[in-house]
């Protein structure tokens, strides 16, 4: 049947009704005594005939050859039987009619035959010619394709090669800028080098429980809102991320092609999973979601190995940290209070002896927080205060823990990993940067003025209590 509708829509039946039946009327209105224009030497059914088959083929041809012949005779069949005429008879009869009737039977069927096969042989010329034109489209559109996928990775290569070393280093700088005591910047600026560096389109950080054999969420990227109202924050460990962290081995996406276990527990949300390993144990692990199939590659995870090695001292000191610190801090400075300072500063004293670090320490003093107080209020003066604190923390990136000191406009700073040559560059730097800073306290500009005593650890010093009374000795010094 579909061939058959096929060869339809190829002969135009529509077209050749219409035209033949147009002539027919034709000839019935102004000649109703030749029918079949049989008296006629250009006869215009051959016309048609020839018209069809010149331009549609052998098939198209002798339909309108038949078409013809079944109206004609039809015609002639019911006007004989219902109307009493002699058409038939007198055709037949009528040695001209005949001969003209035989003629154009004869040159019909020549037409259909010689012209037909003329067209149908050109159209198979044309659709083959089409044919090989379109599969040259195909196999340009394939090669092309190919191309942009060579180009692609030959740029990805070229860049690789070519910045190989300077994205090392700038890997590195990156994720020891990310130093930071706050554990709340530090996951997701960890899971920002992680975009920046391989290409991850989506990526997520996640920590082992290894208590209840679960996994928690501690930050994504890139991640949709369907995605994160899908996602429970807490998961058991039957995926790839909670094998990866339960058997302390990075996964990959194309591991699954070789081990059957690994597809039973893979959801379709794991292509590289690294873990992340602190003081022997796993700690968490960093899954990448989605990434760009060119950035999928063994550059790429080693990268990510890299990144998850370099984060892990920065995440155990926050961690450390924020165990020591129980965030009791001063509502209007929010400086932690005098009391977790000595625990702080004596569980660094000892970690930077037993690991033979540098630690060092400042304490900052408003000098002229009186006058503040007298002209404004106490707690406009505080707020002064903490804009110098804030310098601190600028200065030292992050890396450093404040504390409420002994009297009300002074603070401590514990500046881990800082030298002497470096804490005394920082306290220079600290009361240039003070001094061009300005200061505003209800629309009008104050002029705060610091004193700083500092220490650094040395060799010779048995507790922090030397390191708080050199400091207090050099802010004493300052204050005369």
């Amino acid at each position: 049947m579909d061939i058959i509708v096929k060869i339809f829509k190829k002969i135009f039946p529509l077209e050749i009704i219409v035209l033949v039946t147009a002539v027919f009327i034709i000839n019935i209105l102004k000649y109703p005594d030749d029918i079949g224009f049989l008296s006629i030497h250009y006869n215009p059914y051959l016309f048609i005939i020839i018209f069809f088959t010149s331009f549609y083929g052998k098939k198209s041809g002798l339909i309108t050859f038949l078409t013809v012949t079944i109206i004609i005779a039809s015609y002639i069949i019911i006007s004989d039987l219902y109307y009493s005429t002699d058409i038939l008879y007198t055709t037949i009869t009528t040695p001209v009619s005949y001969q003209h009737l035989s003629s154009l039977l004869f040159l019909s069927l020549i037409a259909i035959i010689i012209l037909g096969e003329i067209r149908d042989n050109l159209g198979r010329i044309i659709q083959n010619q089409k044919n090989i034109i379109k599969e040259l489209d195909e196999q340009a559109a394939k090669l092309k394709r190919e191309l942009e996928a060579v180009s692609m990775v030959n740029q990805e290569y070229q860049d690789r090669i070519l910045g190989q070393q300077n994205s090392l280093i700038s890997l590195y700088s990156t994720i020891i800028a990310l130093n930071t005591l706050h554990l709340e910047n530090i996951y997701p600026n960890i899971l920002n080098a992680v975009v920046q560096f391989t290409g991850s389109q989506q990526c997520s950080l996640w920590q082992y429980d290894r208590d209840n054999n679960s996994i928690h969420l501690l930050a994504h990227n890139g991640w949709t809102q369907d995605i994160i109202d899908s996602t429970p924050s807490n998961l058991d460990t039957e995926n790839l991320i909670g094998w990866s962290v339960r058997n302390n081995t990075m996964f990959s996406i194309k591991m699954l092609q070789k081990y059957q276990n690994l597809k039973a527990l893979d959801n379709g949300n794991s292509i590289i999973t690294v873990p992340i390993t602190i003081d022997n144990q796993v700690w968490g692990a960093l899954n990448i979601e989605k990434i760009p199939f060119i950035k999928y590659n063994l550059y790429t995870e080693q990268l990510l190995l890299m990144i998850a090695d370099l984060a892990a001292p920065i995440i155990r000191n926050a961690i450390r940290y924020s165990s020591l610190v129980h965030k009791e801090v001063d509502p209007v400075t929010g400086f932690n209070s005098i009391s977790e300072f000595y625990e702080v500063l004596k569980e660094e004293f000892a970690n930077a002896q037993h690991n033979k670090l540098n630690l060092s320490l400042l304490i900052v003093e408003c000098t002229n927080s009186a006058e503040i107080v007298e002209k404004f209020s106490m707690k406009d003066a505080l707020l002064v205060l903490k804009e110098i604190a804030q310098l601190v923390q600028q200065l030292a990136k992050g890396k450093v823990l404040l504390f409420q000191y002994k009297e009300t406009f002074q603070f401590a700073a514990i500046l881990p990993n800082m030298d002497f040559d470096g804490a005394a560059m920082f306290s220079l730097s600290l009361i240039e940067q003070n001094s061009k800073k300005t200061y505003y306290v209800k629309g009008q500009i104050v002029n705060p003025e610091i004193v700083i005593g500092y220490s650094t650890l040395r060799s010779n010093h048995q507790s922090e209590e030397d390191l708080i009374l050199l400091a207090e000795n050099l802010l004493l010094m300052q204050k005369i």
